[in-house]
């Protein structure tokens, strides 16, 4: 298969909503086609800045953590207000 074949696959994969992409610009340079409709996080013109933003997006990523059941919640204080207190 061609570059032309390579591309689309490509295309397709970093379009996909399952595909999560974060092209990273460290220097100038010819933006490969699949990636034309991202944008980059930019670390050229100010570094420190552009890592912040990667890690805040990074962290915007991880799922919510899973709520705590009602119950156990309720059991857990209940024993606390059990408890002796040293």
């Amino acid at each position: 298969m061609g570059e032309g074949g390579l591309d689309r696959r490509l295309w397709d994969q970093t379009n996909s909503q399952r595909t999560r992409l974060a092209p990273v610009l460290y220097r100038e340079c010819r933006t490969p086609h699949f990636l034309r409709n991202k944008k980059p996080f930019d670390l050229t013109t100010n570094q420190p800045e552009g890592i912040r933003q990667i890690r805040t997006w990074l962290l915007g990523l991880r799922p919510a953590p899973p709520p705590v059941i009602k119950a156990v919640q309720n059991d857990l204080e209940e024993r606390n207000r059990n408890s002796p207190r040293a």
